[in-house]
């Protein structure tokens, strides 16, 4: 939600949908966050018994790319680190792209799935609890992902 709010674009906090080249489809992607972390503005879809809320996100071009996945930990301090070999494929399987590519033979969907992985930059942005703490890490995890 604080990257939203700081103009990155996110597609989603669960699923995507993206197909063999990568691009985006464009359904409607969704964020469940504490209201009081959404962006400024957003009036929230649904609010949940957890206090949590979803929003739905801005749609996505038929044509944009997907160009990263975060998988965001909760921790003591802050850290972005990449996902590389295994465990980057584990974390776009995690993310729902599995489930797309099963319409052709075996060989087919996972060459194009291990293509993906290949090219999408995956990193595990680890962030301290509460709003304060994280809008006061936000410029380092900004310049981090702005980076590479």
């Amino acid at each position: 939600a604080v990257a939203a709010d700081a103009g990155f674009q996110i597609a989603g906090d669960d699923l995507l949908v993206v197909d063999r080249e990568g691009s985006l489809l464009p359904i409607h992607g969704s964020l469940r966050v504490e209201e009081t972390t959404a962006p400024s503005g957003w009036e929230p879809l649904a609010r949940l018994h957890d206090g949590r809320c979803w929003y739905n996100l801005p749609p996505i071009a038929p044509s944009q790319k997907l160009l990263a996945l975060c998988r965001l930990d909760r921790g003591p301090r802050c850290s972005c680190t990449p996902v590389t070999g295994a465990r980057r494929l584990a974390t776009l399987a995690a993310a729902g792209l599995l489930t797309f590519f099963g319409d052709g033979a075996d060989a087919q969907w996972q060459a194009a799935l291990l293509d993906l992985a290949e090219r999408t930059p995956v990193w595990e942005l680890t962030v301290p609890e509460g709003l304060a703490q994280l809008r006061s890490e936000w410029p380092r995890i900004a310049d981090w992902l702005s980076s590479t």
